[in-house]
């Protein structure tokens, strides 16, 4: 009796496990399938600079690096398990971004670079004292223009996008020189950014915070704060930080991998513009 029972029971769990198994096969294979033709919706997007699809200029013998660089992208946000109809949208609005010839006036008088001064591509980052996102690039994009990948390839600077006291505090840090150690030494708080603690930050990176704050309330450097708060405005800046390469919008994946893969490949395209016979 024992053995009949456990007979059935070893039945069961079997067509249990071939249920299970079937249905992960069918999952997979579902699975598969949709990579396919998610793969194929991003090979569709067009690329102006060959004049075909993704996926035709890949297949020519010389793809281009545009096409190179959106297909890297594209496996990237494979990876990061998006939505296909989001993979598509983002991969479209990459291309369009990495191909906008539109540029905007933007004055840098008042901006200190960091980088080469010889280096051809300019990034210039609309920013706030009191958002994270725009130290954590400016560190990652800083340590790239210094001694990364960017390193004579491109130039670093930032501009406020308001005339609150720590922003016109930013501005005022040109004066000594520290205006990219200041912002560095903010990529580390973790807490809301206060008056005293980028006065703190100034003074441990040999600011005087009096002198600091003296310089903040200085009518010249409250004006230029107000200028190019207004200038962003007038260039569609609605946030922060919003990102400029050599004067033209970048409107892509904000995270710092991308934008120095998109300030490599504005400098490819200068290296090819500087090589073209002159006619």
């Amino acid at each position: 009796m024992k053995t009949k029972k456990r007979l059935k029971t070893m039945k069961t769990s079997c067509k249990i496990l071939c249920l299970v198994s079937a249905a992960a096969a069918a999952c997979a294979a579902a699975q598969a399938d949709s990579t396919t033709r998610c793969d194929s919706a991003i090979h569709a997007v067009h690329i102006d600079a060959c004049n075909s699809s993704l996926g035709g200029c890949l297949k020519r013998a010389r793809p281009g690096d545009l096409a190179v660089r959106l297909d890297r992208f594209g496996a990237w946000l494979a990876s990061k398990d998006k939505p296909c109809s989001t993979m598509v949208k983002d991969v479209e609005e990459r291309a369009a971004t990495l191909q906008d010839t539109a540029r905007f006036a933007i004055d840098t008088s008042q901006v200190t670079f960091a980088g080469a001064a010889a280096a051809p591509v300019r990034i210039v980052m609309y920013v706030s004292a009191t958002c994270p996102l725009c130290k954590r690039i400016y560190h990652e994009l800083y340590d790239s223009v210094t001694a990364g990948g960017l390193t004579g390839k491109a130039r670093l600077g930032i501009k406020p996008f308001s005339a609150k006291p720590l922003d016109v505090m930013l501005l005022a840090a040109r004066r000594f020189g520290r205006q990219a150690d200041l912002m560095r030494s903010l990529a580390g708080v973790e807490v809301r950014i206060t008056e005293a603690i980028v006065l703190k930050k100034a003074d441990s990176i040999g600011i005087p915070a009096h002198e600091l704050r003296k310089l903040a309330a200085d009518s010249a450097i409250v004006r230029a704060a107000v200028g190019s708060a207004e200038e962003g405005g007038r260039n569609g800046v609605t946030v922060t930080p919003t990102i400029f390469i050599n004067n033209r919008r970048y409107k892509s994946y904000k995270d710092p991998q991308w934008v120095v893969d998109a300030a490599e490949y504005a400098f490819s395209n200068v290296r090819r513009a500087s090589a073209l016979p002159v006619k």
